[in-house]
């Protein structure tokens, strides 16, 4: 990671004994207006997390701030990706999120608490991951 890194603090709760959907990042609610990655010249948005137990990461697109009538967003689903609990190692994924008005990421819990819930999360200028 460079000087262009950002990292964001993880906002929510650990997940309990549940099958619910938690919002690990969201664009409308981090930034006031839509395009706000693309103006600050950031293009990944970059994960990891140490989990104990199973769950789903789903990410999801909106252009819908884009208009002056609309300002809360409606989200289209992108993509899905099953996470197994990180048993030695941390689970890292990288999105490109740059050409997105708004995005967002969430978790759906596995239905077992979490004992282990680390996250770390960053926005990232580079287009490519480093080595």
């Amino acid at each position: 990671m460079s000087a262009e890194t950002t990292t964001i603090p993880y906002q929510g709760l650990t997940p309990g004994a549940d099958a619910n959907t938690y919002v690990m990042f969201s664009t409308a609610t981090a930034f006031p207006a839509p395009n706000y990655v693309a103006m600050n010249r950031m293009k990944r948005f970059q994960l990891g997390l140490s989990n104990s137990q199973a769950g789903t990461l789903n990410w999801y697109k909106s252009n819908t701030r884009l208009t002056s009538t609309q300002t809360t967003p409606v989200w289209t689903q992108i993509g899905t990706l099953a996470v197994a609990a990180g048993a030695t190692a941390e689970n890292t994924v990288d999105f490109l999120v740059e050409e997105y008005a708004d995005w967002k990421l969430e978790w759906v819990n596995g239905g077992v608490a979490q004992a282990t819930w680390v996250v770390s999360m960053a926005l990232s200028g580079e287009r490519v991951k480093g080595t």
